[in-house]
């Protein structure tokens, strides 16, 4: 699959995965029974590291950072929201797949993700076990 392929990314394209990060150049593509991006974020000269995500992911992913950048007001439950997707795509894992190693309805975790759902403490931390990271890490 070439640059000529893809209709929405080109190869040496700058994406960011965080509102805050070092943004992340698209270095290939390639199909393996879904569409992936392979991204890459240089680390030190000549040094990087490389991540693969599904390209309907990463698409809903862009659009849900637009979004947030036009939010004025951020609550509590949009900064976890933020953060929850953030992870969950630099996981390279799809609301599906979360919700289902979460053992939670994914319109469940739909809500969570837009920031209209208070959660306890007992669902950041399943969360925070599903995708391999300390509880602390959704906080700004």
């Amino acid at each position: 699959m070439t640059s000529r392929d893809h209709s929405i990314w080109r190869i040496g394209q700058e994406v960011s995965l965080r509102h805050s990060a070092a943004p992340w150049t698209i270095h290939r593509f390639y199909v393996a029974q879904v569409r992936y991006v392979h991204l890459r974020q240089p680390v030190r000269p000549g040094i990087f590291t490389n991540l693969r995500v599904r390209d309907d992911v990463l698409r809903a992913h862009q659009r849900a950072l637009g979004r947030d950048a036009s939010r004025d007001a951020r609550t509590p439950a949009t900064v976890f929201a933020a953060r929850l997707r953030e992870l969950r795509v630099e996981h390279g894992l799809s609301q599906d797949e979360l919700a289902r190693l979460a053992r939670m309805h994914v319109s469940y975790l739909g809500r969570i993700e837009s920031g209209r759902v208070n959660v306890g403490l007992d669902i950041v931390w399943n969360l925070a076990v599903c995708l391999g990271v300390r509880p602390s890490e959704f906080l700004p």
